[in-house]
């Protein structure tokens, strides 16, 4: 997935676990690849991707429209939320294994153990 961040003319490629991409009508290109930004992403932490998906990541989706970014940590059996406006953060949550997590871009969409 491409993602573009304001005055940098280079995209960041990235290929996040999982994407809830709402604007699929209007951005799907003549060979049905997604060139959207998608509404959420979620990314499941391991060893080797800890540090990319909880620095490198966090920037590059807030800086390129995201709405909103889970980060699963299943060692810790933890899920952090972050919802982002105006290329900025918004909101933080963290979620224990016990808890419900409800998406605050997509009203319907909730996890729960």
């Amino acid at each position: 997935m491409r993602l573009y961040k304001p005055e940098i003319k280079d995209p960041d490629v990235c290929q996040p676990d999982l994407i809830v991409a709402c604007d699929i009508d209007e951005t799907l290109d003549e060979k049905g690849k997604y060139m959207g930004t998608p509404t959420l992403v979620v990314e499941i932490l391991s060893i080797c991707t800890r540090s990319k998906d909880m620095v490198k990541k966090l920037n590059t989706y807030m800086l390129s429209g995201i709405k909103e970014y889970w980060v699963v940590d299943p060692s810790q059996k933890t899920l952090a939320v972050y919802t982002f406006e105006n290329l900025e953060i918004d909101d933080f949550f963290n979620y224990r294994n016990d808890e419900v997590a409800i998406s605050k871009a997509l009203e319907t969409l909730c996890f729960a153990e």
